[in-house]
């Protein structure tokens, strides 16, 4: 009986030391950029350990994730933060990860995670702002609002600030200007002027990037009651020839344009419509433009 307890602890400390030191070769080789091998060493974990403690787990999603295999590091972290929760830079991999597979409910959840346990990463915070505002979380959107003014250590600089920016534009440091609205942006989210600074800063550094797009979109969300920033918007899914994009963003446009102006029709929202409908070639759409067009003339109070 002896020898039995014996063999079964002598074994037991094998196999820790077993785990222990394939797991360490597979985290050397994650850092070496040996990806294949460290898949290897985590693999024959695999096929000879049934418990594994959320260190396997969080080094196999970083593997994944540097492979670019979004889904995979997704399975593989969602598994570590389930088997230890004190893990915040985790939960903002996830948000990350999510957010670029087009998952933005789940991002929004992640993201919200990370920000209970770092209640002053503004930057984040703004993050989180942007992806409320677009899944409709107004709830979230009135809290995130006040959070940022809390940790808002900049208002009493802000003139200073905007005119430097300013000065930056002026002396065509473009590379400098975003840099700067970037910094100030997550402590100033709804000042229209420090968008368009961004804006004018990226036009002039690339204005057919995916980086382009993604700040058009956020500013067409923070700023969603002014139509302008979504005709920037569609204006550029257009020259990309993106037409539903477009197209929905012109929609949108458009009925915020009925909405203020008390029903009266915009004509030049309405031709860009067309222009949409015609080049997804929807004749019926166009001819109902055509229609509408009329009514609103023919009568004063459609």
């Amino acid at each position: 009986m002896r020898f039995i307890i014996l063999f079964l602890f002598t074994f037991s400390l094998f196999a820790n030391d077993f785990y222990e030191e394939t797991l360490e070769r597979a985290y050397t080789a994650f850092t070496q950029k040996e990806y294949k091998r460290a898949l290897e060493k985590l693999d024959i974990i695999l096929s000879r350990t049934e418990e594994k403690d959320w260190r396997y787990y969080s080094i196999r999603a970083e593997v994944h994730e540097a492979l670019n295999q979004e889904d995979e590091a997704i399975e593989h972290y969602t598994f570590s933060i389930a088997l230890n929760s004190a893990q915040p830079n985790v939960f903002k991999k996830l948000y990350e990860l999510n957010f670029k597979t087009r998952k933005p409910i789940k991002s929004f959840d992640y993201i919200r995670l990370y920000l209970s346990k770092n209640d002053n990463d503004i930057p984040m915070r703004y993050r989180a702002l942007i992806l409320a505002k677009r899944l409709g979380e107004e709830e979230y959107v009135r809290f995130a609002l006040k959070k940022i003014k809390s940790y808002n250590t900049y208002e009493s600089e802000k003139e200073k600030i905007f005119d430097n920016i300013k000065k930056l534009i002026s002396k065509k440091k473009y590379n400098e200007t975003k840099e700067e609205c970037n910094k100030y942006l997550p402590y100033f989210p709804l000042e229209e002027i420090l968008h368009n600074y961004l804006h004018i800063a990226q036009n002039q550094l690339d204005t057919k990037g995916k980086e382009m797009e993604s700040i058009l979109i956020d500013t067409a969300v923070l700023l969603s009651d002014n139509a302008k920033y979504s005709l920037k918007l569609a204006f550029y899914y257009n020259e990309k020839k993106l037409h539903y994009q477009a197209l929905n963003l012109f929609r949108r446009v458009f009925y915020l344009n009925l909405a203020k102006d008390g029903f009266a029709l915009n004509t030049e929202t309405v031709l860009f419509l067309k222009e949409c409908y015609f080049q997804l070639q929807s004749t019926n759409d166009v001819r109902a433009l055509l229609s509408l067009t009329q009514i609103f003339e023919q009568k004063d109070k459609p």
